[in-house]
């Protein structure tokens, strides 16, 4: 997963509590929380802003697997249970950014997980295009193609409200 440098700096926010819908964490806590992932840093005389931190280590796992265990990490709800507002209102706030990035968090019974959106149903065109002979190549994608936009539709017309529940 590798994310522009925008959602590394929305991220941060979230990560730091700097944007008032997080926890906040001082720079004791961002260190250990860093060094599960890999960092090997001593917080100490000399440590850079929290945010300047946080930034300089998303940037050095994003790309890496590191990235979305980070972001299940911050918002494991047992991280929120002291603070006054539900980790949703950040997930809603990453993913402003994320999809642009063409990614999107979602929730995972009680926990968030990345996921890619799009990119699943492009994963299926490709498989079933190479199961199909070469003449049929483009019959199978506008196939895959118009199953998507069905989908979407039926969702839309639908699903939303079987999953969030109809008009009040």
């Amino acid at each position: 997963m590798k994310i522009s440098e925008r959602s590394v700096s929305a991220l941060a926010k979230i990560v730091t509590g700097d944007s008032q819908i997080s926890p906040y964490k001082s720079g004791p806590v961002l260190v250990r929380l860093f060094n599960e992932f890999g960092a090997n840093d001593v917080y100490g005389q000399g440590f850079p802003s929290r945010w300047c931190y946080a930034e300089e280590k998303i940037r050095s796992i994003n790309g890496t697997e590191h990235l979305p265990a980070l972001i299940r990490s911050i918002l494991d709800p047992r991280e929120w249970l002291e603070f006054e507002k539900p980790p949703e209102e950040a997930v809603v706030y990453l993913n402003d950014y994320l999809k642009f990035d063409g990614f999107e968090i979602t929730r995972d019974g009680e926990f968030f997980g990345v996921v890619l959106i799009f990119f699943m149903q492009a994963g299926f065109m490709l498989v079933e295009t190479g199961f199909c002979r070469s003449k049929n190549a483009a019959h199978m994608a506008m196939t895959n193609f118009v199953i998507f936009a069905v989908g979407t539709l039926s969702y839309y017309a639908v699903g939303f409200a079987l999953q969030f529940g109809g008009l009040a």
